[in-house]
């Protein structure tokens, strides 16, 4: 018997739930038993135990409680590696502990793939992330004291470092554009405004009162700081899908007029759309640049992020975790990663 657990978590909104397109036909044509489980609630010692494949899938509360979800995959981890028998991860536990901050593009950018030009503030960028002046590095870096740290300061040396009226800044552990806010400021009168979490804040004491709320130091939470690509307003963001690193479907997602989140929680819209060669190309460079990654078996699902910026393709985010595949959006796909699943998995069984 054939058996896959697919983690969730409880309480989503099943309209945004779309893992039923690969549950049904994993059931129904390629014979698997498989059971959904919310990853908070179950235990993942006895889980490892009776099934070939632990799927993440729909665990969209993880970034709330980053330390206990990797360490409830490492469970199924150590299993495998202690017995040599029981389920295995369907992406790699070492690649998901990889994508968990998002300091993994630092990786990305020395790999030599392009990401939006990023100022990082973590307890660590001084010595992790590029800080040189070459037109070809797009990062630089920032790091201080709970007592010291100025996230006011941070943003404005964004706006001068990136040479722009607007900037964004968002957690390095975070989902759903959780606490990203769009700074704005007027190059004429120097006043700042800002955008986020469905609210709008004028002035520079509300808008610092805000900021420091929500990120009181680089150490407390680590952050990034990114021009506005005014791209995804205008052009939208591209979204890329493999299934065993071969490529699915692609959709463009738009925010709504008044929002800069292009997610559908924001009324944000999406429509499929055909990549162009050179598209494809960045994004396989993308995957390809994942660190150890070996066969397609380390690397179930994907999804890969990517923006202009000065005309260029830039990688916003690599979602290795728990993205949604939006196969509402590609009749068919969920078919595609029913067939890749089990052609992956089968011969393990």
């Amino acid at each position: 018997m054939k058996r896959c657990a697919v983690l969730t978590t409880s309480g989503l909104n099943r309209e945004w739930v779309y893992d039923s397109a690969f549950i049904d036909p994993l059931r129904a044509r390629h014979g698997w038993t498989v059971t959904e489980h919310n990853w908070r609630e179950v235990d993942m010692d006895a889980l490892s135990k009776v099934n070939d494949v632990i799927i993440v899938r729909s665990t969209w509360d993880y970034q709330k409680h980053a330390k206990e979800f990797i360490e409830t995959l490492r469970i199924v981890d150590d299993h495998n590696a202690k017995t040599g028998g029981g389920a295995v991860l369907s992406n790699r536990f070492d690649i998901i502990e990889w994508n968990l901050s998002k300091v993994y593009l630092q990786d990305l950018e020395r790999s030599g793939v392009r990401i939006v030009p990023t100022k990082w503030c973590t307890s660590s960028s001084s010595s992790s992330s590029s800080s040189s002046s070459s037109s070809s590095s797009s990062s630089s870096s920032s790091s201080s004291s709970s007592s010291s740290y100025d996230i006011m300061a941070a943003m404005e040396k964004g706006l001068v470092d990136f040479n722009t009226s607007d900037v964004v800044v968002k957690p390095c552990v975070s989902a759903s554009s959780t606490d990203t806010y769009h700074l704005t400021k007027d190059g004429s009168s120097g006043s700042v405004s800002m955008r986020g979490m469905g609210k709008e804040y004028v002035g520079a004491a509300a808008v610092e009162a805000v900021l420091k709320a929500c990120y009181p130091s680089a150490t407390e939470r680590p952050h990034m700081i990114q021009p506005y690509l005014r791209s995804i307003k205008e052009e939208g963001e591209l979204s890329l899908f493999y299934f065993a690193l071969n490529h699915s479907h692609t959709i463009v997602k738009k925010p709504a007029q008044h929002d800069f989140r292009v997610q559908e929680d924001y009324e944000g819209t999406f429509e499929l759309t055909e990549p162009p060669a050179e598209l494809l190309a960045f994004a396989e460079k993308a995957l390809l640049a994942v660190p150890g990654l070996r066969t397609s078996a380390d690397l179930m699902y994907a999804r890969v992020d990517v923006a202009k910026h000065n005309g260029e393709y830039c990688l916003i985010e690599l979602e290795l975790i728990e993205p949604s595949l939006y196969f509402n959006a590609a009749p068919g796909s969920g078919d595609r990663f029913a067939d890749a699943f089990a052609k992956t998995f089968n011969r393990r069984v």
